[in-house]
């Protein structure tokens, strides 16, 4: 294993992050024009509005989820290189490995919020 392998990892997650950090902080504010909504309506308004909320406020759990498991993988990819640099090979590995297996669980948990993404947007089209 080349030092550059786990270099491109950690470019990867914190793009990553980056992008995630900007949906939680909109999913965030659209909570809270949501709530102020929330009064105002009646009826049917009301109750897509509250689901609304809900679906969003289970996508801010899944994203500090994603969150957590892209700085366990950063946390992995770096000591994967400064191992490398150590010239430790076969831990190196070891950390490259969990840093795949955290990225993945990454992966994993923004195939769950896309789901609730667009459930929040079908919910959406109804009213």
């Amino acid at each position: 294993m080349e030092l550059t392998t786990p270099s491109i990892l950690f470019s990867t997650i914190s793009l990553l992050m980056a992008s995630y950090m900007i949906r939680f902080s909109r999913a965030y504010e659209l909570i809270d024009n949501l709530l102020v909504k929330l009064n105002d309506k009646e009826g049917k308004e009301q109750k897509c509005i509250r689901e609304q909320i809900d679906l969003l406020s289970k996508r801010i759990i899944y994203i500090r989820r994603l969150q957590y498991f892209a700085i366990f993988s950063l946390i992995a990819s770096t000591v994967s290189i400064f191992l490398l640099l150590a010239h430790r090979l076969v831990m190196a590995r070891i950390a490259f490995g969990l840093a795949i297996i955290f990225f993945l669980c990454c992966i994993l948990i923004v195939l769950i919020e896309i789901y609730y993404s667009v459930k929040a947007i079908d919910i959406n089209l109804k009213i």
